[in-house]
């Protein structure tokens, strides 16, 4: 939907990545202005929790997501 709405923009989200490896407290730092990408952005934490590594102490995190379309020009 974002990409048919020419969204583009940065997201910075932060959340605590606990010693269990749980992902906690995800918020949205810096808004893109676009609720869709802020959206999303939280969402995409919480599908890839599990991909992240578990540390040894509870962390914070705080991660810029760029949303960017690339535009292809035929000629």
């Amino acid at each position: 939907m974002a990409r048919k709405l020419g969204l583009e923009g940065k997201v910075v989200v932060s959340f605590l990545l606990t010693k269990q490896g749980e992902v906690k407290e995800i918020r949205i730092e810096e808004s893109s202005s676009h609720k869709l990408l802020d959206e999303n952005a939280v969402d995409t934490i919480k599908k890839c929790s599990s991909l992240f590594p578990v540390p040894p102490t509870d962390v914070k995190v705080r991660l810029p997501i760029s949303y960017r379309l690339e535009r292809a020009f035929k000629e």
